[in-house]
């Protein structure tokens, strides 16, 4: 009978880097001013892929005796495997109008995920099932554009 609190692989079962954890992370914005009262911004990021672990598909085992079958396949070490890499960069063109002393339009242009690439939101994790391991089952937006007139008074 399972008894709980007892490590049946070892103490460092549940040892390995967090879900948080991204080992490098470029992060860049500015601002433009242009003349005529046109505005360039921009916003970069580039990381490296999120954690995850790889899971079991069959058979979960109760490590800790508590009745509960453990859903990650702590033999291949948590938190093991890294997604793709994330890149992103969202751009804005505007230009000022003035309205009188007292007022100004502001008629902007924006895109999202400019370069439209395919970032990973989820990974298939099971070791075995339709969808082959570490393949990536569903991806981040792609390029979003918008159009607005904000009013300044």
């Amino acid at each position: 009978m399972p008894q709980a609190g007892r490590f049946y692989y070892g103490p460092n079962l549940d040892r390995g880097p967090s879900d948080l954890a991204y080992t490098h992370t470029l992060s860049a914005n500015g601002i433009i001013q242009l003349p005529k009262q046109f505005q360039i911004s921009a916003i970069f990021r580039a990381q490296s892929g999120f954690r995850y672990s790889k899971s079991f598909t069959n058979d979960d085992p109760d490590v800790d005796g508590d009745g509960i079958p453990a859903a990650i396949d702590f033999t291949a070490g948590r938190n093991h495997f890294s997604a793709p890499p994330f890149v992103n960069l969202d751009f804005r063109l505007s230009r000022w109008f003035r309205l009188g002393d007292h007022a100004r339009l502001e008629a902007l242009i924006e895109y999202f995920n400019l370069f439209n690439r395919a970032n990973p939101a989820q990974i298939q994790t099971a070791a075995s099932g339709p969808v082959r391991f570490r393949s990536v089952t569903q991806f981040l937006p792609g390029r979003e554009g918008q159009v607005g007139i904000k009013l300044e008074f």
